[in-house]
């Protein structure tokens, strides 16, 4: 019996240490941060892409937002996410100022890179549901006033379960480097 409490302790640190994304739908921002995933090999939107404009579309509509930021560069292939994305935003969203940051290659990058680029305090992010929690841990180290929006649709579980052993990499390396900093 011990054994099963201490497996699901342990199975729940990433759940303890990194805290649960903030919505707050009804605040006004200063940018609506779309983050990129990679394109499909033909360079054409690839759905979680395509969700999250579509999310993004909806705020922008809803809440009246007019600059929308776009992070991503070329990961999995030679198609610059941002970019792309801004294309298809565009068509719809034409009273806007879309913004991209095209050298991020992760989410850690996705908020550096916008920090440093973009003069904004309050952001909303727009991620799939899955990448929320460690987008949100990620955005908070740079954004005190970050906000999160997930895709409308729910992500598959194989997803979920990525995400969680990605917040175990991101646990190890919070812990190293704060170890070996001091």
């Amino acid at each position: 019996m011990m054994f099963i409490i201490v497996t699901i302790l342990i199975l729940l640190i990433p759940f303890l240490f990194i805290r649960k994304a903030e919505y707050k739908v009804h605040e006004k921002w200063d940018a609506i941060l779309v983050l990129g995933c990679p394109c499909n090999a033909d360079g054409s939107l690839s759905f979680k892409q395509r969700e999250r404009l579509e999310t993004c579309a909806r705020y922008v509509n809803r809440y009246g937002c007019t600059r929308v930021l776009i992070s991503g560069g070329a990961v999995h292939n030679a198609y610059v996410e941002a970019e792309v994305m801004k294309a298809a935003l565009q068509a719809s969203l034409s009273e806007c100022v879309i913004d991209c940051e095209c050298k991020a290659r992760n989410t850690f990058q996705n908020f550096k890179f916008t920090k440093e680029h973009f003069d904004v305090s309050k952001i909303l992010v727009i991620t799939s549901s899955a990448h929320c929690r460690r987008a949100f841990f990620f955005a908070r180290k740079f954004f005190p006033h970050a906000y999160m929006a997930k895709a409308y649709k729910k992500d598959p579980w194989k997803d979920y379960i990525i995400e969680y052993l990605r917040l175990w990499n991101v646990l190890y390396w919070e812990v190293f480097l704060k170890l070996f900093k001091s």
